[in-house]
C-alpha cells in the first residue's frame, strides 16, 4: 500500500514525455533557488535513461582495452588510451549519480546543486587528461590544466540574489513605462538573478566547449585529420545538436536529447582512443609489437 501510494504520489515521474507545464510539476519551496517555470523537466525515465547512458562511453573503452589494443604496451602511460580510460572513468560516477538523483527528483534545482557542479567539474579534470593523453606534451598538459582550474572556480562560484531587483525593477518599469533589462527568466526565490550571475551559466557551456576544443587540437597538430573530423566535427557537435534541441524543440525530440548526446559521446571516446593510440604507438614498435 505504501509503495503504491508514492507510485501515485509520484505519477508525473514516470512520465515518457518531458513537461514544460509548471501545473505537472510539484511545487517547491519558494524561498529557495529555482529554475524558470517554463524551462522543460526531463521525467523519471529520461533522467535514468541519461544516467545509464554514460556506461557507453566506458563500454567503448572497455572494447578497445579488451579487443582492438589488447597488447599491454597501449596501456602503460597517461599518453594514450590509458589517458582516455582514466578520464572516462574519473568523471562516469559523478554524471551517473547526478541524473540518477535528478530522476528521483532529490534536487530543489536541477541545475544550482552540488551533482551538476561535481559532474562538470570533473568534466573539466577529464578534459585535462585527455590533452595530455591526446598531446604526449607535458607543458600543453600544464597549460590546460591550468585553464580548466580557472573554468572549475566558475562552477563553484554561489549564485548570488539581489533582493530588491523584483520591487525596483518593477518601480523602474511602471516609471518608465516599459519593462525592465533587469528582469529575467532565471529569477530565484524572492530575488532576481543579476545579469552577471545569469551569464555564469553560459560561461559555463562555454569552458566545457572550449575545454574540449582544447584536447582535440592535438589531433590536428600531429596531422590525425580523420579523427580529429570524426571526434570533434562529427561525433561531438552532432551529440551536442542533439542535446540543444531538448529544450528549444522538445515537440521533436521529447527530451531524449540528452541521451541521444551519450550515445554520440560513445562514439566520440571511440575516435579519441583511436588518436591516443597513435601517441603511444612508437613506444609499442620500439619493444616490438
Amino acid at each position: 500500500l505504501r509503495v503504491s501510494q508514492f507510485v501515485k504520489s509520484r505519477r508525473w515521474l514516470f512520465s515518457l514525455k518531458a513537461s514544460a507545464d509548471p501545473q505537472s510539476m510539484p511545487k517547491k519551496d519558494s524561498t529557495k533557488p529555482r529554475r524558470s517555470e517554463v524551462d522543460i523537466k526531463m521525467s523519471f525515465a529520461q533522467e535514468m535513461m541519461n544516467a545509464f547512458s554514460m556506461f557507453i562511453p566506458v563500454s567503448v573503452v572497455y572494447y578497445h582495452y579488451t579487443v582492438a589494443y589488447a597488447e599491454p604496451c597501449f596501456w602503460t602511460t597517461i599518453t594514450g588510451p590509458l589517458g582516455i580510460a582514466v578520464g572516462c572513468l574519473l568523471h562516469m560516477p559523478f554524471a551517473f549519480m547526478y541524473h540518477f538523483l535528478c530522476a528521483l527528483d532529490f534536487f530543489e534545482d536541477r541545475v544550482e546543486n552540488l551533482g551538476r557542479k561535481l559532474d562538470q567539474t570533473f568534466i573539466h579534470v577529464s578534459s585535462a587528461i585527455f590533452s595530455y593523453a591526446l598531446s604526449g606534451a607535458q607543458l600543453y598538459a600544464v597549460a590546460t590544466a591550468l585553464l580548466h582550474g580557472v573554468a572549475i572556480s566558475y562552477i563553484w562560484k554561489p549564485p548570488q540574489i539581489n533582493p530588491g531587483a523584483s520591487s525596483e525593477s518593477s518601480e523602474s518599469a511602471s516609471a518608465g513605462g516599459g519593462a525592465t533589462q533587469g528582469t529575467s527568466d532565471d529569477a530565484l526565490g524572492s530575488g532576481t538573478c543579476t545579469s552577471a550571475d545569469r551569464a555564469y551559466g553560459k560561461v559555463r557551456r562555454r569552458n566545457i566547449y572550449v575545454g574540449v576544443l582544447l584536447y582535440a587540437l592535438p589531433m590536428a597538430w600531429r596531422g590525425d585529420w580523420d579523427n580529429f573530423i570524426y571526434a570533434w566535427g562529427g561525433s561531438w557537435h552532432g551529440g551536442a545538436l542533439l542535446m540543444g534541441m531538448n529544450p528549444k524543440l522538445p515537440g521533436a525530440l521529447r527530451g531524449w536529447g540528452h541521451s541521444l548526446f551519450h550515445l554520440a559521446c560513445g562514439f566520440f571516446i571511440h575516435f579519441l582512443v583511436l588518436s591516443a593510440a597513435e601517441v603511444v604507438e612508437p613506444i609499442c614498435d620500439g619493444i616490438g609489437l
